[in-house]
């Protein structure tokens, strides 16, 4: 084995090479000398074919400039950098052996466009997405605002003549509402043009990349190397298939280079969505594990997406015992924005049987507080059915201290009305014990205005729970007096 260890085993030159080709041919194979490592071993480190290595040494192929700078990094990682004069040598031997041969020149330059283009298309779609994702959240507030103001132009509306001194509170934060909802129509007016530039940006990369993988393919062609070994896409595409979970870790860490980026995520992406669940997890897992989060907080949300709703469970599960909180924040915010509430009720089912009682709690929690009032009490109705009335109440608890004063009474009558009473009388009790004051008050005039009434109780209960907090009293008094009940 000796004898294949070091360049010195490669066949002669071609005696027909061009000077350059020549050249640029030797001057590898001495510097491939000084790596004393053989031609199949070097290969196989780099994931090229040993005939692709050998030919770029024989001179019977010009290789990429990556291939090049690779092995002079190589030689400066074992203490044997190569002089300026040697790399400018070689980048001009380069250069006109690539001058040489124009097919195979043009096939390195278009892969080049190739991989800057996709990389620019997967930037646009980051920014597209991050667009998106900031015009929900600015529309959904502009929808709260508006929504109160609404609130508030009605109450004015009937209870003027009710209200007096309380009259110049309420329009001050009325003309707060306003201008603050103008100003999120003005950042939605810009983000709608922002994102509506980012998709065209998107599209415009798109049809680069197609164009390019067709030029790709045609230079290809005239190249002749149809009949070569598959590329290196064809190659990704049957490793995220076989490949062990460190071996797919290892091709990332090899793929997450400038140019590659977006292809080491699409790899986790393809690869978690074909395997088991608890193998999918367990690539995250690796991956955050690795240092390569970026893959991985790209790869989640698609994952939860293509999946059955309840691998949601098993990724939480997976991700919370690992403590990767910001991986159980993303499995939970994308399945509440997906999923159905019928999913949504078996995922939390799920995690209680899987002994995961507080990610339940949280995970209804945020449902109940982000979903809107008629979807809640269907998620009520799903778990009631089902006796999981300490886990309901456990969501309903931060429903009551995070939803507007008007949501919670909209809740409080429809489940009194409806499917459960015991909800609707937990609601109250919470926001009694937590919320401030005149909070209190203006459920208590909401409330005693639907079928059932629930005044009386819910101020009883904030008084008698709360007789010590002197300062809550004398302000649920006050607000008492300019209430309407």
């Amino acid at each position: 084995m000796a004898g294949e260890s070091t360049a010195g085993a490669l066949a002669p030159l071609n005696t027909g090479l061009a000077e350059d080709k020549r050249a640029l041919a030797q001057t590898l194979r001495e510097l491939f000398a000084c790596m004393d490592i053989s031609v199949r071993r070097y290969a196989i480190h780099w994931h090229f074919d040993k005939g692709t290595v050998s030919r770029y040494l024989n001179g019977g192929r010009t290789p990429p400039w990556s291939f090049i700078a690779n092995l002079m990094a190589d030689l400066a990682d074992e203490g044997k950098p190569v002089t300026a004069e040697v790399e400018l040598l070689l980048r001009e031997l380069h250069g006109r052996s690539r001058r040489a041969g124009s097919a195979a020149s043009e096939v390195q330059r278009l892969q080049d466009r190739l991989a800057e283009a996709d990389e620019e298309a997967s930037q646009g779609k980051a920014l597209a997405r991050a667009l998106t994702e900031v015009l929900r959240d600015r529309e959904r507030r502009l929808a709260t605002l508006q929504r109160k103001i609404n609130r508030l132009e009605d109450e004015r509306a009937a209870d003027r003549h009710a209200y007096g001194q309380a009259l110049i509170a309420w329009r001050a934060t009325y003309q707060e509402l306003r201008e603050e909802r103008d100003r999120l129509l003005h950042e939605v007016d810009d983000l709608q043009g922002a994102l509506a530039d980012a998709k065209r940006e998107v599209t415009e990369a798109e049809e680069q990349c197609t164009r390019l993988e067709g030029q790709l393919a045609e230079a290809e062609k005239r190249a002749g190397e149809a009949g070569e070994r598959p590329g290196l896409l064809e190659i990704l595409e049957t490793t995220d298939r076989t490949a062990s979970v460190p071996q797919l870790v290892d091709l990332v860490t090899h793929l997450s280079v400038p140019g590659r980026t977006a292809m080491a995520t699409e790899l986790v992406k393809s690869a978690g969505q074909s395997r088991p669940v608890e193998e999918a997890a367990s690539l995250i897992e690796a991956l955050y594990g690795a240092g390569h989060h970026r893959q991985a907080e790209a790869a989640l949300p698609a994952l939860v997406l293509v999946r059955p709703a309840a691998d949601a469970a098993v990724f939480i599960r997976h991700f919370g015992g690992e403590g990767l909180e910001a991986a159980t924040a993303t499995v939970m915010k994308t399945s509440l924005e997906i999923h159905a509430m019928s999913d949504i009720a078996h995922v939390a089912l799920r995690l209680v049987r899987f002994g995961q009682t507080a990610s339940a709690r949280v995970y209804l929690g945020a449902a109940a507080t982000v979903k809107p009032v008629a979807d809640v009490v269907d998620l009520v109705v799903l778990l009631d059915g089902v006796g999981a009335r300490q886990t309901v109440e456990a969501a309903l608890e931060v429903c009551a201290r995070e939803r507007s004063v008007q949501e919670v009474a909209e809740l409080c009558e429809l489940l009194a009305l409806g499917p459960s009473r015991e909800a609707a009388a937990c609601l109250e009790r919470v926001a009694a014990e937590t919320r401030l004051a005149r909070d209190v008050v203006d459920l208590a005039v909401m409330v005693s205005r639907f079928a059932y009434s629930g005044a009386d109780r819910l101020l009883w209960h904030s008084v008698d729970h709360r007789r010590h907090e002197h300062g809550h009293l004398v302000a649920l008094v006050t607000a008492l007096h300019t209430a309407s009940l």
